[in-house]
């Protein structure tokens, strides 16, 4: 008795459904609330943005647009005798110098101690460990009026007053805590199965915080 053998064609295949893409929550806003949107955030930057305005039309103002009594926002009479007047005879250019030196110099010199002495408070962790990070916290809780006088008597003391070194070194003092609290936290991200792989090739811990602690913590070097 013969069989006969039938191919069973199979089913057709179907094709997934392309999926929708999902809106982003902007997207999802409707037009006329996120023109409200963008009309509200450019109202609150007007807002922000006038007392520069006002500043910037105030230093083009002559003596008599000052005087009125309603000025307007651009000048009548613009001048540049302002800016004359401030860089010659109220010495701004020397100021706007001072300021830079003492700002670079501070952050240059709060950066080399925060950098070794959070790296010691996270990877040598002792007794004090938390005493000293307590001790931080505590320091910025100190309003800077209270330690006006102290600072001019340790400064007169020592010949700082009215000198660079003496403003870069209140500074320092100052922004030291913050700047170590801010390193812990970065330093103590890093994983520490690198600095032990060092150390077994040879590494001395100087070595480790120069050729990998530092160049990893550069991010947040840059942001201290």
């Amino acid at each position: 008795m013969a069989t006969s053998t039938q191919l069973v064609e199979p089913p057709p295949r179907r094709l997934p459904r392309p999926r929708r893409r999902e809106l982003s929550p902007l997207e999802r806003v409707p037009a006329p609330m996120r023109a409200l949107q963008y009309l509200a955030l450019a109202a609150y930057l007007a807002f922000l943005a006038f007392p520069l305005v006002w500043l910037l039309s105030t230093s083009f103002a002559s003596p008599q647009d000052l005087v009125r009594l309603h000025p307007g926002l651009i000048p009548e009479q613009p001048t540049l005798d302002n800016f004359t007047q401030a860089f010659s005879e109220q010495a701004l250019g020397r100021s706007a110098l001072n300021s830079l030196v003492v700002a670079v110099a501070s952050a240059i010199l709060t950066v080399l101690v925060a950098l070794p002495a959070s790296y010691a408070v996270v990877r040598l962790r002792t007794r004090m460990t938390k005493p000293i990070l307590g001790w931080v916290l505590v320091s910025q809780l100190f309003p800077f009026i209270l330690l006006v006088i102290p600072i001019f008597l340790v400064l007169r003391t020592v010949g700082l007053t009215d000198s660079r070194p003496g403003l870069v070194l209140i500074y320092v003092v100052w922004i030291l805590p913050f700047a170590l609290w801010m390193l812990q936290g970065y330093v103590r991200e890093l994983p520490k199965d690198i600095e032990e792989a060092a150390m077994v090739d040879g590494a001395s811990r100087l070595q480790v915080l120069r050729s990998i602690v530092l160049p990893l913590l550069l991010p947040g070097i840059v942001a201290t």
